[in-house]
């Protein structure tokens, strides 16, 4: 195997998909995105992640675990592209290259799983926070935040600039998104973004978590792969 860096092109989304609210065990946690990074510019970072030497680039149209989603309480006009978004992360995460891509990782913050076991976590998708479902069915409860909810603070820091794309739903398995965020996302059309960030609050809801060493952390390099796959392959989504 080779370890190469993937130069991901596009928003601040990759590394920080969402903002915790204060420190509060299981409950509506978020990620609080590095100052120096701009929500709503491209902002090139590097993810260094193992590739195996056969790793080809294909999706194939099995469907082994089913991304369902539940609600887009919110959303509006943009809950089809939200569906479209999940229809892509459907396919990235049945790709047997998404599988070799997620054994070849190290992870910290795996709560003493091996890269093998974590991906079993993922396909078997038995939601540790919320309301759940059915195994191997990953279960999306979305919405956008909002001041009533949310309060005036996470208002506020969605404004552009301010770091922020979201909450990540610990404890109640709903993630909510910035709606400023989620209307340039959809108007740019690039729902491996949304896939992308719909899979790291998708790790949270499976219970892990990045108190230090971001990027190295489960949810962080999930969202890597998932957005690399999603960079080449958005045509599937149409």
């Amino acid at each position: 195997m080779k370890r190469i860096t993937l130069s991901l092109l596009s928003l601040s989304l990759i590394f920080c998909s969402c903002t915790r609210k204060q420190e509060q065990p299981k409950s509506n946690q978020g990620d609080n995105i590095d100052s120096n990074l701009v929500m709503l510019q491209p902002t090139l970072l590097n993810v260094q992640l193992t590739v195996p030497e056969d790793t080809s680039v294909a999706l194939e149209n099995f469907v082994g675990t089913e991304v369902k989603v539940h609600m887009t309480k919110g959303y509006g006009q943009d809950s089809a592209f939200a569906l479209k978004s999940a229809k892509l992360l459907e396919q990235i995460i049945n790709s047997p290259e998404f599988k070799q891509l997620v054994l070849a990782q190290s992870y910290a913050h795996n709560q003493g799983m091996s890269a093998e076991e974590i991906y079993n976590k993922i396909i078997t998708a038995h939601e540790m926070d919320g309301p759940g479902g059915s195994d191997s069915v990953l279960d999306l409860r979305l919405r956008i935040i909002t001041k009533q909810e949310d309060g005036q603070k996470w208002i506020n820091n969605c404004y552009p600039n301010s770091g922020t794309i979201g909450i990540d739903g610990g404890g109640t398995g709903i993630a909510a998104v910035c709606p400023e965020w989620l209307r340039m996302t959809a108007r740019e059309n690039h729902p491996g973004w949304l896939a992308a960030h719909f899979i790291h609050e998708y790790m949270h809801i499976l219970d892990f978590r990045h108190p230090n060493s971001k990027p190295q952390s489960v949810p962080y390099k999930i969202h890597a792969i998932v957005e690399n796959f999603a960079i080449k392959f958005m045509p599937v989504a149409e």
